[in-house]
């Protein structure tokens, strides 16, 4: 949890899926079956995810490529009844775009362009991290454009975030 640009906290947490770890997230991440012993069952796990935002007063959830992120925390909250609703969320990958010039906005990418350090990759904790140092250079950047509040934040991520249709072509040979 960040407070301005303070770190105030830190929520992780592995989960107990209740089956096998599939081979490729074990590739991927290097979370395995064994690593999972003891670790909580998905409601329990929202259950301290709750109490941490709730402890830290949390406005915004801030994730890179928010939606999809959006979209598993959503399903299980949920899913799994919890009040209130979540925070709403911010992503960087738009913000990104608003203040960075890159020509990748790949976490890992605008992690290696703006010299932050790297985290253990592909685990939420230090994807989370890397995030949030991301945030924090992002949020340096939109205070000299003068941006000062999360409304200011939002509204600048949501001005112009929707990207134009790309066009269609349609090749078409030449009859022969």
């Amino acid at each position: 949890a960040l407070q301005g640009s303070q770190l105030i906290g830190t929520f992780g947490s592995l989960v107990d899926v209740g089956g096998p770890v599939p081979s490729g997230i074990t590739a991927l991440t290097g979370i395995d079956d064994p690593l999972l012993e003891g670790a909580p069952c998905e409601g329990d796990a929202l259950e301290s995810l709750a109490a941490f935002l709730a402890q830290h007063r949390v406005e915004a959830l801030v994730a890179h490529n928010a939606p999809f992120d959006r979209g598993f925390l959503a399903r299980a909250w949920n899913e799994h009844g919890r009040e209130p609703a979540l925070p709403a969320f911010l992503c960087t990958v738009r913000l990104a775009r608003k203040l960075v010039k890159a020509p990748s906005y790949s976490l890992g990418a605008l992690v290696e362009r703006l010299a932050i350090p790297e985290r253990a990759r592909h685990r939420a904790l230090g994807d989370a991290e890397m995030t949030a140092d991301l945030l924090i250079e992002l949020l340096a950047r939109a205070r000299l454009g003068g941006v000062h509040t999360l409304e200011q934040l939002r509204a600048l991520v949501e001005l112009g975030s929707r990207r134009a249709p790309r066009s269609r072509r349609r090749v078409v040979g030449t009859p022969e």
